[in-house]
């Protein structure tokens, strides 16, 4: 009875094994054969009549293992008649049996009518460091014309081919002479108008005078002198200040521009200065210093003088522009004997040698 217990234990653990190791076995064969199994490949098409110039998807999708990668098709494929415009990823997916689907999109174009098909071409795909090639399925295509057929056209028992219309008769123009008449005719009335424009333009122009030679700068400052004589205003009111101003800027304004030194921004002493480098005469310079002095006691010191000394300081001006204006311009005047020249003492008043 004990003996009979033994067995049957030892009966069952030995099914039990056998059991065990069968089901490993099966799912084994089942992993290896997952991973052993071969990719496919379907190739489909979004439509497969169109007309000339239209544009095909045309979706390949590969089914593979998980450790398979596919390789996307290049833009060197060949494609016989039909043009490649592009490839793109459609993206991937898990099937019901574990194995990964790859599609990847390319588009298409012909530029042919009749029936054609889309060639087999090889996508790749490796598994563990081995390459290999699927050939995808051709599809077949129909391209149609833009053109109508003679049917459409409306061509009694034309069936196919292209409709081909009776050439028609050349046109004969209508009034082309008279068109030639009336623009010769526009041409010669323009022609003559712009003659006539050109004859008038001629006939009335007016002569271009030369410009008018530049005023010397002695003869502007001797007339700003004699303006500022005729200025009564100053002379009744006793603008001194107003007076000097005006009657030195004269001066230092035609010794600027007629020795090219700026004297109406220099000082007096720089003035002098300036007279000396470019060898004025002394008795010039003098006269000149001493006009300038005499305004300064006026416009600085308050200096109190009367309407004759207010004409002699425009005097003393004159007097140094006519004796300094260039020699070939000036006057033959002989210079006066001795020390002839105005002068001013501290008072305002005349003083004679």
């Amino acid at each position: 009875m004990r003996m009979n217990s033994i067995r049957r234990i030892l009966i069952v653990s030995i099914v039990s094994l056998t059991l065990a190791a069968g089901a490993a076995r099966l799912g084994y064969c089942q992993a290896e054969s997952v991973v052993s199994a071969s990719p496919t490949i379907t190739t489909t098409a979004d439509r497969q009549d169109i007309l000339i110039g239209d544009v095909i998807h045309l979706t390949v999708t590969v089914t593979h293992d998980p450790a398979i990668e596919v390789m996307q098709p290049g833009q060197s494929i060949d494609l016989n008649e039909f043009v490649l415009l592009g490839v793109e990823p459609g993206g991937e997916s898990k099937t019901q049996n574990g194995l990964i689907a790859t599609a990847f999109n390319l588009s298409l174009s012909i530029y042919k009518t009749g029936d054609f098909k889309i060639p087999e071409f090889p996508v790749a795909y490796s598994l563990d460091g081995e390459r290999g090639e699927l050939l995808t399925e051709a599809v077949e295509i129909h391209v149609g014309s833009l053109l109508p057929t003679p049917a459409a056209a409306g061509i009694p028992g034309a069936t196919t081919g292209v409709a081909i219309q009776e050439i028609k008769q050349p046109l004969t123009p209508r009034g082309v002479f008279l068109w030639w008449v009336l623009g010769l005719g526009a041409l010669i009335l323009l022609i003559v108008a712009i003659l006539a424009w050109l004859a008038y333009r001629v006939m009335n122009k007016k002569p271009v005078l030369p410009p008018a030679p530049p005023v010397p700068a002695h003869e502007r400052a001797l007339q700003a002198l004699a303006a500022l004589r005729r200025d009564k205003r100053l002379f009744e009111e006793r603008r001194l200040e107003e007076f000097t101003v005006k009657v030195t800027e004269i001066l230092r304004g035609y010794l600027q521009e007629r020795y090219g030194f700026a004297a109406l921004q220099y000082t007096t002493d720089e003035i002098v200065h300036a007279l000396k480098r470019i060898q004025l005469p002394y008795e010039r310079i003098a006269d000149f210093k001493d006009f300038s002095q005499e305004c300064d006691l006026i416009k600085f010191a308050r200096h109190e003088v009367e309407t004759t000394e207010m004409t002699r300081l425009i005097d003393i001006a004159e007097a140094f522009v006519k004796i300094t204006r260039p020699v070939e311009e000036a006057a033959p005047a002989p210079e006066p004997a001795g020390d002839a020249r105005p002068k001013l003492n501290s008072s305002g008043t005349d003083t004679k040698d």
